[in-house]
């Protein structure tokens, strides 16, 4: 596990009509922190510059010690050792539940991938599971393979992409109950992305408020809730 450090970031896209600004953000190491706003804020876009899927125009992003980008250093995705949660999960429909988990632990000993991926399916409760293609699971199955097949590799951080979305709200109340009890297990530092307040209330320790590229606020539910910046802020966290 690692710390994440990302200062003076900025990233201007889609013909100069937006612009990601971030003077200063900071994940410590073991935290889950939550990127909550409309379509468009910026979330994914800070999301895949963490990951090495997107290339700031400026700033210094850190994982741990290591300078990952900077005007003249850039680490890519697979040298970042971050463990990525796509929205779509991204599950290779041709293999098993089993080979998805392994497929990112192929160049580990025999030994060591049993080890593995023994314990990543205790942590999951995907045992029955690892003989059925992504075809026969369901939507939340899905999910935990992908959270699975991430966390099998021992990422310093854990990056999901809307990781509940288009899911009816009893399996979001499960699967968010699920996935905070295996970040705190692994203590795992975490950015979670989500436009649902909910989402963040349920897992994050701390939350990030973004608007048009900007940082708005940041804190825990209840300082958001007790102590909104700005009405933007206040009918966000006040929306339920």
């Amino acid at each position: 596990m690692a710390n994440v450090n990302i200062q003076g970031i900025y990233h201007c896209y889609n013909s100069n009509s937006f612009e990601l600004v971030i003077e200063h953000l900071e994940v410590k190491d073991g935290q889950t922190v939550a990127l909550v706003g409309e379509s468009g804020c910026g979330k994914t876009t800070l999301l895949r510059a963490i990951a090495g899927l997107e290339c700031p125009s400026k700033g210094v992003i850190k994982i741990g010690e290591t300078e990952v980008y900077s005007p003249s250093t850039f680490l890519p995705p697979e040298k970042r050792n971050v463990g990525l949660v796509f929205q779509d999960y991204a599950l290779f429909p041709h293999l098993t539940v089993r080979k998805n988990i392994e497929f990112g632990i192929r160049q580990l000993t025999s030994e060591e991938k049993k080890k593995r991926f023994q314990s990543i399916l205790e942590l999951t409760n995907m045992r029955e599971f690892i003989d059925r293609y992504p075809h026969e699971l369901s939507g939340g199955q899905q999910q935990r393979v992908a959270i699975a097949r991430a966390l099998v590799c021992q990422p310093k951080v854990l990056l999901l992409d809307e990781p509940f979305s288009n899911m009816d709200e009893p399996l979001k109340i499960k699967l968010r109950s699920e996935i905070k009890e295996l970040i705190d297990r692994t203590n795992t530092t975490t950015v979670l992305v989500s436009h649902d307040i909910r989402d963040a209330f349920a897992i994050a320790d701390s939350i990030v408020i973004l608007k048009e590229g900007k940082i708005e606020q940041i804190g825990s539910k209840d300082e958001l809730k007790s102590k909104p910046v700005n009405d933007y802020v206040n009918g966000l966290v006040n929306q339920q």
